[in-house]
């Protein structure tokens, strides 16, 4: 059996859409026999360009084939990354011709991989497998100004109809895309199967003395539109007593907003750090009090899952979450010692910041429930499943 795994991200990239992808494709090469292959194609790391990392452009791994495309560096605005993507379209096409394959897979946040995932099923004539992690079509039309929207609305609706047109099957991340779905494609075979809690996560000890005259509030992530921390975290170092310090590690298309809308603040009450390799991250998780997670206020994030629940939930620290729709109800649901108000809301936060207790939660049926090995397994499951249908 071979598989064609495409997925702009990859570790060692840091982001949501590279460690879901890495542990599939490694849960992929446990499962399969040993005379199959799995051939990635993927992009040398870039996902922030204060990120500096490199990897090898072609690797072997027991069944994996690696290969990485070269692309521009980025600064996360729409115009460079559509350019980066031109460079990654062209190198997967390259690198396909004359390829034969049993299965296409996709793992994609913005429409354009699963698009290119379809052509690429549509010109070796194979079933297509999509992971969806994004409805870019609700995002697209609440991000961008109302007339580019309009201009460019029927081209990515024709090209989302055409992608999922051709998907023999489609995993969604979040059920909360379950209505949108149903509705645009009624007859297509769907999962659900949400990003989960990577090993790294489970197998650490993050409890400490929390007893401290200082509260360290902890935001580690993206840092865009979608995260509007610009509209949250200026205000409430204002509003909080000078023993709330806050650390920011990340970065993304908001951070110079964010930046210049705390400059008048001191050091000592707001940090700003770049992205870190996992291993040095979870050293400030262990030193944090708080974790904080703020979604823009906006309804097309209404219906999505954030990644960092997980990795936040696996900690065991208090977390202080401004969000709404389907990820208030998760985090309230399945994560104890959580606490979320309305984004945007300073009042909301400070409110939930004054009920915080300052203690570590096991959360041990989260973190089984919710363990990325045990969704990949299921996901790859799946995948092998409509590989092994084409075979016959």
């Amino acid at each position: 059996m071979r598989i064609l795994f495409i997925s702009f991200y990859f570790e060692p990239d840091l982001c949501a859409g590279s460690f879901r992808a890495t542990t599939l494709a490694n849960e992929l090469s446990k499962k399969l026999d040993v005379h199959s292959s799995i051939d990635i194609l993927t992009t040398e790391p870039n996902r922030y360009d204060s990120f500096k990392v490199t990897a090898k452009t072609f690797q072997t791994y027991k069944k994996l084939k690696i290969n990485r495309i070269k692309v521009p560096s980025h600064k996360s605005g729409f115009f460079d990354q559509s350019i980066s993507f031109i460079y990654f379209a062209i190198g997967v096409y390259k690198k396909t011709k004359n390829k034969e394959y049993d299965l296409v897979f996709a793992t994609s946040s913005r429409l354009m991989t699963a698009f290119l995932a379809s052509l690429i099923s549509r010109k070796i004539k194979t079933p297509l497998y999509l992971d969806i992690r994004d409805i870019f079509l609700d995002i697209f039309s609440e991000l961008i100004p109302g007339f580019i929207f309009y201009l460019f609305f029927p081209f990515f609706n024709f090209l989302e109809k055409y992608t999922m047109s051709r998907a023999s099957k489609i995993n969604l991340v979040s059920e909360g895309f379950k209505d949108y779905f149903d509705l645009k494609y009624p007859n297509k075979e769907y999962s659900y199967i949400p990003n989960g809690i990577d090993d790294i996560f489970l197998q650490k000890d993050f409890s400490k003395n929390l007893e401290n005259s200082t509260v360290e509030i902890l935001y580690a992530g993206n840092i865009g539109k979608g995260q509007a921390l610009e509209k949250i975290i200026p205000a409430l170092v204002r509003a909080l007593p000078n023993k709330y310090k806050f650390t920011i590690i990340g970065d993304g298309g908001g951070l110079k907003k964010l930046k210049n809308e705390t400059k008048l603040h001191s050091e000592g009450e707001i940090q700003f750090i770049e992205p870190l390799p996992r291993e040095e991250l979870i050293n400030y998780y262990k030193k944090a009090d708080i974790l904080f997670l703020h979604l823009n206020d906006l309804k097309s994030l209404d219906r999505v899952l954030p990644s960092k629940i997980f990795e936040y939930g696996a900690s065991g620290k208090p977390i202080l979450a401004g969000l709404k729709g389907l990820s208030k109800i998760f985090l309230k649901k399945f994560v104890e010692n959580s606490y979320v108000f309305d984004p945007c809301s300073v009042e909301s936060a400070i409110k939930q910041i004054q009920k915080i207790k300052l203690i570590h939660s096991n959360r041990s049926e989260f973190k089984k429930k919710f363990s990325r090995e045990f969704l990949t397994s299921k996901l790859s499951e799946d995948i092998i499943m409509t590989a092994s249908e084409n075979e016959r």
